[in-house]
């Protein structure tokens, strides 16, 4: 995988604490987990920006486990990725390989269009929250 700069590791950040708050204030327990790698066999291994199991599943995944096995335990509710430079394998290559683990839920946050597309002031991101789109300023 590649080396994560300092800007893209700051959007995982936001968008681990915006959508964690958001799950907060409607009682909805999450797992998050940041660069995690998943194996399953017969794929290449995967390892999201973001990632993060829901609900029933937030504890699913034991302490201690490292790389996280899909034939052992379930994939992630969710997966995020941002996309800066790599738009194009987010949806093409990236969005097949979450489907082949069963993936539930794959959101692609664009920065391009979150920066460009602004009538306000600063960046921002958008996203969809647990079917309700939510803006994710960037301070």
């Amino acid at each position: 995988m590649s080396p994560v700069g300092n800007d893209h590791a700051n959007d995982h950040a936001v968008i681990i604490i915006a959508v964690g708050l958001f799950a907060a204030t409607r009682n909805i327990n999450l797992n998050f987990k940041n660069n995690c790698t998943y194996r399953k066999t017969g794929l290449r291994e995967a390892q999201p920006d973001v990632s993060c199991y829901i609900a029933e599943n937030a504890n699913i995944i034991p302490r201690g486990t490292s790389i996280i096995d899909l034939d052992i335990y379930p994939p992630p509710n969710l997966v995020i990725e941002v996309a800066n430079t790599s738009l194009l394998d987010d949806k093409g290559e990236k969005r097949l390989l979450y489907e082949a683990m069963n993936v539930s839920e794959y959101w692609i946050v664009d920065r391009k269009i979150g920066s460009q597309a602004s009538p306000l002031k600063g960046d921002f991101l958008f996203a969809k929250c647990f079917n309700q789109d939510v803006i994710i300023l960037l301070v």
